[in-house]
């Protein structure tokens, strides 16, 4: 059986978290493969714009009693951020955290979790455009699935949903 780098990265981690007692549930793979889609008024503003998409990951998680670092208003602990840029038509992208926010996960109690927020990239002018989908809760609900990211224009007033 052939092991792809993030399943064995993850794999890693869980090892390095258990053998450091760490309580958190193990994910074999971390990434979570996103689709996004426009609708059709969002698809022909983004190209009359020449816009793209930013997808912003942050990953969290309750901290451990020895864990130092950054904790938020919510007494989250902050374990890392990425973005990818996607053309403003839409398109896939593989969320997936770095070996260093991988490295954090022993700093937590309890699973791991992420927030996805998809935004239009503010290239043509400082205000977003787009209403997108969201993603917020544990990693391990979503890890090695594929989510459809619905978005519109703020102004069409489409609900959006919350993932997972």
């Amino acid at each position: 059986m052939k092991l792809g780098r993030r399943t064995m990265l993850a794999a890693a981690v869980a090892v390095a978290a258990m053998a450091t007692g760490c309580r958190q549930q193990a994910v074999v793979d971390d990434g979570i493969g996103i689709v996004v889609t426009l609708s059709p008024r969002a698809a022909e503003e983004m190209e009359s714009r020449d816009e793209q998409i930013t997808v912003s990951a942050a990953w969290y998680g309750a901290p451990r009693p020895d864990a130092v670092g950054d904790v938020d208003e919510t007494g989250r602990l902050a374990l890392g951020t990425r973005q990818w840029l996607l053309p403003g038509q839409g398109g896939s992208v593989d969320v997936a955290p770095d070996d260093r926010t991988r490295g954090n996960y022993p700093r937590v109690e309890g699973p791991v979790g992420v927030n996805v927020n998809i935004y239009s990239a503010r290239k043509s002018g400082p205000d977003n455009l787009l209403a997108c989908d969201i993603i917020d809760g544990d990693i391990a609900s979503l890890a090695g699935r594929e989510v459809a990211i619905a978005c519109s224009l703020i102004e069409e007033g489409t609900p959006t949903r919350h993932f997972p």
